[in-house]
């Protein structure tokens, strides 16, 4: 009855000459279904980029518009949701701006994605089309950063901006996390009021670029939950319930393709564990938080106080080296290594009495995206001291030589003279000059170039003396 009373208000308002009422373009479209003669009782006039309409209609038509009347208030009770949400009207199917049939197909082509991921962009641009939106995007709710995140076109310029002036730091829409937690979606409306949609800078900031009200989906594992955001024109409105219900079923494909892609790069990764384990490879195997992920048996084996995994974080007894360690393996897994000011990807880890570890930190590579990776990153552990020993094993099992002899050949292959290694080893110069002449004999060299040469070809190790035990 309101409906009918508040039309009848507007033509009698229309028909005495007050200015053209403005009604929701929405409201004038079922008018325009229901009544025979569109023409005539409905005119839209657009107004710049608003969705409104001027309703016109002349005394002669007034009857049957009153007639007509009872068949556009059904209508509007059947199919529209008075729902005051932040202060707006949702409208049901009737006005969902989504082409499910569109929808559907750009969805299809997300399992494609998760063995051809170079799709996913093609992929997003068609949801673009299929929801209305002004932009789509994939993007993590936690550590994010301009390389993790998979988006439209019409997407860059603003993201840009959203990194460069710290809008990632103060993500308003992270207040929707319970609602993706609870429900799988979250729409502005559902933790934003008007006002502050109005009033903060960071709408603000968004309509600049012609991005309006958003919807975000959640999906991908708890632990690393991504977000599918649709961002809107500036002149929509907001998500409706029933958009928001299409997109919870949408939701069910997306995460299907995220187990999938997750999946893969497990195997991927399960098998170079594999490989490592069979070499005797010490490695420690992390993801995009810097998480460890796996661990071969040669690297537990080199654990003790000066490395350690706990709470799948690598640490050390020495807090400043654990600090290290992080920043080299974030470091390590973007372009940021290669930049002068940051630290090698290589690191040496001292040990009490035994020589030190080498920590040697690098990016898997793949093109899986980091959020879909199971691993980002590997810490290769070289036990110096081990391949030392290895080497003056290889010598003595070679010529002959005894356990000093083969490090002192060591030691002068590097150039040391024969008073440094008497000093070094505690013994006196005759004692090393008697060991040298048995190095010569047994190598069948003369002179200690001869040797040095000779160890150098047969890839000994080059290390500090004062390791060596």
């Amino acid at each position: 009855m309101a409906t009918m009373i508040a039309l009848l208000f507007f033509m009698r308002l229309r028909m005495l000459g007050w200015p053209t009422v403005r009604l929701p373009y929405c409201f004038v479209l079922t008018v325009e279904r229901l009544l025979p003669f569109p023409a005539i009782l409905v005119k839209p006039l657009w107004s710049g980029n608003s969705h409104q309409a001027s309703f016109t209609s002349s005394p002669a038509v007034l009857t049957v518009i009153v007639d007509n009347l009872a068949h556009v208030f059904i209508f509007l009770c059947t199919y529209v949701e008075c729902a005051d949400v932040a202060g707006e009207t949702n409208f049901r199917s009737a006005f969902m701006l989504i082409n499910l049939e569109q929808l559907d197909q750009a969805l299809d082509r997300s399992l494609e994605a998760a063995v051809d991921p170079s799709l996913w962009p093609e992929i997003l641009d068609r949801i673009r089309t299929a929801t209305g939106s002004f932009g789509t995007a994939i993007i993590p709710t936690t550590a994010r950063s301009p390389e993790v995140i998979i988006s439209t076109d019409t997407m860059k310029t603003p993201l840009e901006h959203y990194f460069e002036y710290g809008w990632h730091i103060n993500e308003w829409r992270l207040r929707g996390v319970p609602l993706l937690m609870k429900n799988g979606t979250a729409r502005d409306q559902e933790y934003t009021t008007r006002e502050e949609f109005e009033r903060l800078e960071y709408y603000r900031w968004q309509a600049k670029f012609g991005m309006g009200k958003s919807c975000i989906i959640g999906f991908s594992s708890p632990d690393d939950l991504l977000c599918l955001a649709l961002h809107r024109t500036l002149d929509s409105d907001f998500f409706s319930g029933d958009e928001a219900a299409v997109f919870q079923r949408a939701r069910e494909r997306l995460m299907a393709s995220a187990m999938v892609m997750r999946a893969m790069s497990a195997s991927r990764v399960g098998g170079m564990v594999e490989a490592f384990r069979s070499t005797g490879v010490a490695a420690i195997f992390f993801d995009r938080f810097c998480h460890v992920t796996e661990v071969t048996p040669e690297a537990e084996r080199l654990f003790g106080e000066e490395i350690y995994v706990s709470n799948r974080t690598i640490c050390s007894r020495v807090p400043d080296v654990t600090t290290a360690i992080r920043k080299r393996m974030r470091a390590a897994v973007t372009e940021r290594w290669l930049r002068p000011d940051e630290p090698g990807a290589s690191l040496a880890i001292q040990r009490d009495g035994m020589r030190p570890m080498i920590l040697r930190i690098q990016r898997l590579g793949g093109n899986l995206p980091d959020f879909f990776a199971h691993s980002v990153g590997v810490c290769l552990i070289e036990d110096v001291g081990r391949e030392q020993r290895q080497n003056l094993q290889q010598l003595r099992q070679l010529f002959g030589l005894t356990a000093t002899e083969a490090i002192i050949a060591t030691m002068i292959s590097r150039g040391e003279t024969l008073q440094d290694i008497a000093r070094d080893r505690a013994i006196s110069y005759e004692t090393v000059r008697t060991h040298l002449r048995s190095i010569f004999s047994k190598t069948n060299t003369r002179r200690q170039a001869e040797l040095a040469a000779l160890l150098t070809r047969l890839n000994v190790v080059d290390l500090p003396s004062s390791a060596i035990g």
